[in-house]
């Protein structure tokens, strides 16, 4: 992530890897949610969420909100090359396509509206999500 200037947004790369720290912990669920559906729509179904070790609460807050969302498949502590426990692999199911090609992406359970659609995103507000940085 690179900050710019205080107010002005961040850019947070879909590429698979989202870096939890530095966010405020009330912001992680929403920002979870909103990054793996960005993934998903990019066609990058596995990638790393990284809260740290600590003591586990970022984690555990992490693993609650990947058990809440639909399309994701499995998720799993990371081993010795990917983060060990501090960090959390995931695989998500591919979007799934009507007869004449186009493409369906499941709602999140949580989000009242479309992802795109979020009027107040809160303190993360400043940050965009931008594929293939």
């Amino acid at each position: 992530m690179k900050k710019e200037e205080e107010g002005s947004p961040i850019s947070i790369p879909i590429d698979g890897t989202l870096d939890l720290h530095g966010f405020n912990p009330s912001e992680i669920s929403e920002l979870v949610e909103t990054y793996l559906g960005e993934c998903r729509s990019c066609g990058m179904l596995s990638g790393r969420l990284i809260h740290g070790k600590g003591i586990g609460t970022l984690r555990e807050n992490v693993h609650a909100v990947l058990r809440r969302i639909p399309f994701v498949v499995d998720f799993k502590l990371g081993d010795e090359t990917s983060g060990s426990w501090g960090a959390t692999l995931f695989e998500l199911a591919p979007p799934k396509e009507k007869k004449d090609g186009q493409v369906i992406l499941s709602p999140l359970t949580s989000a009242k509206k479309p992802i795109r659609d979020i009027p107040s995103l809160r303190d993360w507000e400043r940050f965009l999500l931008v594929a293939g940085d």
